[in-house]
């Protein structure tokens, strides 16, 4: 584990990364989103340096995530889902041509 909390990323991999994400990132936020990134990778790598030996997991999964009491319910009926839609057509949506 590095002693520093920051990492130094390249300006390259910052570049990959936005070009990842589709960002266009501007040349003077280029340098601050480098600091940024790397400050964030170097809180990760101390984070993963921790003994949790004994600390149970916290996953929650199956029942533990059910908020409600109800359970499941009927869906909709057919086109009901559409039924305020500005424009539709039987139980679809109808949206602008994209092509």
């Amino acid at each position: 584990m590095s002693t520093s909390p920051e990492h130094d990323l390249e300006p390259a991999t910052v570049a990959h990364i936005a070009r990842l994400a589709r960002l266009e990132i501007a040349p003077e936020a280029a340098e601050r989103l480098r600091r940024d990134l790397g400050a964030i990778l170097g809180h990760i790598e101390q984070l993963t340096g921790l003994d949790t030996t004994g600390v149970p997991p916290t996953t929650l999964s199956g029942e533990a995530t059910r908020l409600r009491p109800e359970g499941l319910r009927v869906a909709l009926a057919p086109g009901e889902h559409v039924a305020n839609a500005p424009d539709h057509e039987d139980a679809a949506f109808r949206v602008p041509r994209v092509l």
